[in-house]
């Protein structure tokens, strides 16, 4: 029987993948894509537990990715960002001491670690979650500066324990996003707003256009992948270079000039300083440079629209037309087969959905993220 007299409570979120930067865009582009996670979480309501005992269950479905950190709280993202955004809020609430069992259960099929927002998807899910909790669970609305939290709120939220904004705004609203965020400042007012990510979205409104996702077996941290961006001593001809192409990548979405998209999309800020840390070829080949210039040119010759580093790599995104998609998949496979370790090559639609959710009562305690 659904009812709030029911044992327990589920909260079952859906996030997508999405690709970042989009070349010359860096942390401030992104776009979603149709691969989703899926968390489903289950809150014991008639039981309580002391503090020093363990709160969480965790559990993977054996078809989709996992590692051993997502099975540590404060390593999983979800589940992380769950309990920090609850306690956050919790703490001026008769909440604050209580603690439920929760059982969670996640179906990964967003590669981890390979520039695909993966991390951004958990930490999304992780908040919702924590929102719907407060509210079904302690009839509690979450509210930032005395309103409701809204999807800014969230995006800014997820910022602070994912550093990818563009990965989280995509993830959040679907579509093609771009974000900025607010300085910060010292000077912390009642109502500070410093830190705070701001967003816009436009759909991708194109059934015909297709993303090929070149996905390596090796992976790779945001974190370690910002390090040599840090050293640069960039010359202002290069920052006008990307600012003036990534400006324009939402109108020349928006309008369909795809034949614009392989010159909006070259960059002079990241790909190159990173690609030496990600792009060396496998074994003895005669290669002794990265082989990004080198993937990007077959592409092109294979007919793409524009080819870029997904995000901090190790994924490479191609967009095509969909007529043409299936074909470059396969050059691209058979070209890459012997100079790259590859774990696949998926061929992706855009996505105009952001995350999706549901809540249901039952007194069974039933995964449905399977």
């Amino acid at each position: 029987m659904i009812s709030k007299n029911s044992k327990y409570l589920h909260i079952l979120i859906s996030t997508s993948a999405s690709t970042a930067n989009l070349g010359s865009g860096f942390d401030s582009l992104a776009i979603g894509l149709d691969l989703w996670n899926h968390y489903h979480m289950t809150i014991n309501l008639k039981d309580e537990l002391s503090k020093d005992i363990k709160q969480y269950n965790i559990e993977i479905s054996k078809d989709s990715y996992q590692t051993p950190n997502m099975f540590n709280i404060e390593k999983n993202y979800f589940t992380r960002t769950f309990s920090h955004f609850v306690e956050k809020f919790s703490q001026y609430h008769v909440c604050k001491n209580k603690q439920r069992p929760i059982d969670v259960y996640q179906t990964n099929y967003i590669p981890h670690e390979r520039g695909l927002g993966s991390s951004s998807s958990a930490c999304v899910a992780g908040i919702k979650a924590a929102i719907i909790y407060m509210k079904e669970v302690y009839d509690i609305d979450i509210k930032n500066n005395d309103k409701l939290i809204d999807n800014d709120d969230i995006a800014s939220f997820a910022r602070d324990q994912d550093s990818c904004q563009d990965n989280v705004c995509a993830c959040l609203a679907g579509g093609l996003t771009m974000v900025f965020m607010n300085e910060k400042s010292d000077d912390k007012g009642l109502h500070d707003s410093s830190g705070k990510l701001n967003f816009f979205r436009y759909p991708i409104d194109d059934n015909d256009l297709r993303f090929i996702l070149i996905i390596p077996k090796f992976l790779s941290k945001t974190t370690e992948l910002r390090v040599p961006l840090a050293k640069m001593n960039y010359k202002i001809e290069h920052v006008v270079f990307n600012l003036t192409r990534a400006i324009c990548i939402p109108e020349i979405f928006k309008n369909k000039r795809y034949d614009l998209l392989k010159e909006a999309v070259k960059d002079k800020v990241h790909q190159k300083p990173r690609s030496s840390l990600l792009y060396l070829p496998k074994g003895d080949t005669p290669y002794k440079t990265p082989i990004l210039n080198d993937i990007f040119k077959k592409s092109y010759e294979y007919g793409s629209y524009a080819t870029f580093v997904s995000g901090a790599g190790s994924s490479i995104a191609i967009i095509s037309n969909k007529n043409r998609a299936k074909d470059i998949k396969n050059k691209m496979s058979y070209y890459l087969n012997d100079i790259m370790d590859l774990e696949s090559i998926r061929i992706l639609k855009p996505t105009n959905e952001g995350i999706k959710h549901t809540t249901f009562y039952s007194d069974i305690n039933q995964p449905e993220c399977t």
